[in-house]
Parts: structure tokens; C-alpha cells; sequence
């Protein structure tokens, strides 16, 4: 879709723009340019959500979220992706992060 934009999408600084390019790169399962894109439009939630869903990365997710982006609901994205996993520990930890203390009561 983007193609013959391509060498100008480099000097595009309006996150809403780059958001754009962002959610069309993922149309295109091109996840890894997604991800660029999200990353130069500061759309930190998008860039965990990307991470755990398509690109299997929770270390750099989880790094988003402390450094970056500390949304409860970025924490609670994470805590599905580990509850789902079986990484109990970190679940509970981002269920708690997330506000929902009385649901990672119930997990541990």
C-alpha cells in the first residue's frame, strides 16, 4: 500500500501519520516496519500490543512498560500474555500493576 511512499515515509514526524502507516504495515503482516513506525509515533501501548501478539517478544514488551509506558491496561496485556503462558509470577505481578489485585489474589 505504502510502496511508492516508502523513501518519504523516513521524514514523516506526525504521530497520527505514523500511527497510520503503522496500522497498514500491520494490515500487510509486515509487524517488524508496524513496529518502527509505532515507535516513532511514541504509541507505546501498540508497541507492547505488537510484541506479544505477533512478534512473540514479552522481554521488550515488558521493558516498554517499565521505561515507557507504565498504562495499566499495557499491564494488564501483559498479564494475559503470561497467565496464558503459565508464568505465574510475572501475571500476578501485572495483574497488580494493572489495579486488579483481588483477580492476581485468586491467581496466586
Amino acid at each position: 500500500m505504502f510502496q511508492a511512499a516508502a523513501p518519504l515515509i523516513e521524514l514523516i514526524t506526525s504521530p497520527s501519520i505514523l500511527v497510520m502507516v503503522a496500522k497498514a504495515k500491520e494490515a500487510e503482516k509486515n509487524y517488524r516496519e508496524a513496529e518502527k513506525a509505532y515507535e516513532r509515533a511514541n504509541d507505546y501501548e501498540n508497541i507492547i500490543r505488537l510484541n506479544l501478539e505477533n512478534l512473540d517478544n514479552p522481554e521488550k514488551a515488558k521493558h516498554i512498560f517499565r521505561t515507557k509506558s507504565q498504562l495499566p491496561q499495557c499491564a494488564l496485556m501483559i498479564a494475559k500474555y503470561c497467565e496464558t503462558r503459565g508464568f505465574k509470577k510475572e501475571a500476578i505481578e501485572f495483574l497488580v500493576l494493572g489495579g486488579k489485585r483481588e483477580e492476581a489474589f485468586v491467581i496466586a
